[in-house]
């Protein structure tokens, strides 16, 4: 649903889709300008409400996450610096690593890339700010001469009453009941919402600047770096079975300290992370697939997965469908909802990467990622 309403000289805008794919979501971030891959780590249906709100150069968000473990990898919207508020925590929500509560919100700047994993339930509302004008709010907290924090790093912001205050106002925002929301639209006061987030985020960052933050725990940040790095390993070779011990001796670990940290990490082990890494990649490449072109069979082989019944039965199992009711799916498939269109640039779009390299099959070895459950 789309609607408009003029206010003075602005022009604010609503969107809201209930989405009830994994697919669907990581669609709808592109069209907020995320650059982002969702993969689902545990079986399970997704389902999900997001809305967006827009005016005066700020744009909102607020996201229902009702889901099994999910995993979103990417880089943010080049133009903006989002502030992302946990409203509500059902099960475990950790940014890069870092893991979040209720009491917590979290803004990102720079180039840096997003590594969000949320279990269960949340409920994220967003702050999308132009990059101008968080200097300016940073700077006002910081004093003018402050030097920014480098590139890449995310600034937490201590839970307190400004934050309490900022969740409260954006959450106030969005309509509790989706089938009230032209009513609800027609009465939204927008003159004066600019002010009073540009006055809150001021005081969390003072609040920031002036707290006694912890110092970062040195072996939370090496599972963090062993994790990744294991992450980025098994992603540059999805296409074929792994072994935890190639996977380890390219991290520099080993098999005990990279199994620790990566279920540290991700809450699943590495076995289970690539193969469910491979079953996405497959799932994504069933659905733009054409089923007079291509076949399960031969995308099962191009993911490393040459026994086609536990293929099958491992697919079912974590999607829900098997895999021939997937095949060609994205060309007939429409979005549960209407589909709002979003006027601003979206910004990079995912590039598919070739597949056409061979399917290589790697030694066995003391533990196997190919195990399929």
């Amino acid at each position: 649903m789309d609607i408009t309403h003029l206010a003075g000289d602005r022009v604010p805008s609503f969107h809201f889709r209930s989405i009830a794919d994994v697919d669907e979501a990581q669609d709808y971030a592109k069209s907020e300008g995320w650059n982002l891959r969702y993969l689902q780590l545990s079986p399970g249906r997704y389902d999900g409400t997001f809305y967006g709100l827009r005016f005066g150069g700020l744009y909102f968000s607020l996201k229902k996450h009702r889901c099994p473990s999910l995993h979103a990898l990417g880089a943010r919207p080049a133009q903006f610096v989002p502030i992302v508020l946990p409203l509500m925590v059902g099960g475990s929500l950790r940014f890069q690593g870092q893991a979040l509560s209720e009491a917590d919100a979290v803004a990102f700047h720079g180039r840096m890339e997003q590594d969000v994993l949320i279990e269960q339930e949340a409920q994220l509302a967003a702050i999308y700010l132009p990059e101008a004008d968080y200097l300016r709010i940073w700077r006002s907290a910081y004093g003018p001469d402050a030097e920014m924090p480098g590139a890449g790093r995310q600034d937490a912001l201590i839970g307190g009453p400004a934050i309490a205050g900022l969740k409260e106002r954006v959450q106030s925002l969005f309509p509790n009941d989706p089938d009230s929301l032209e009513t609800w639209f027609a009465g939204l006061e927008v003159h004066s919402i600019h002010g009073e987030i540009t006055n809150l985020l001021v005081t969390a960052f003072a609040d920031q600047k002036n707290s006694d933050a912890q110092k970062p725990n040195e072996n939370g940040q090496h599972v963090s770096i062993h994790a990744r790095r294991a992450r980025d390993v098994m992603e540059a070779r999805r296409y074929e079975p792994l072994a935890l011990a190639e996977v380890g001796a390219e991290v520099g670990v080993s098999v005990r300290t990279l199994q620790y940290a990566f279920r540290s990490y991700f809450g699943i082990s590495p076995a289970r992370y690539h193969t469910v890494r491979r079953l996405a990649g497959a799932r994504d490449d069933l659905r733009q697939a054409d089923p007079a072109e291509a076949s399960v069979t031969d995308i099962a082989f191009r993911w490393g997965f040459f026994h086609l019944g536990r293929f099958s039965l491992a697919y079912g199992k974590h999607f829900g469908e098997p895999p021939s009711r997937t095949l060609g799916q994205r060309q007939t498939r429409v979005f549960r909802g209407q589909r709002a269109p979003v006027t601003r640039n979206p910004g990079p779009s995912l590039t598919r990467q070739a597949r056409s390299r061979p399917v290589q099959i790697s030694s066995v070895r003391s533990v196997a990622l190919d195990l399929l459950p």
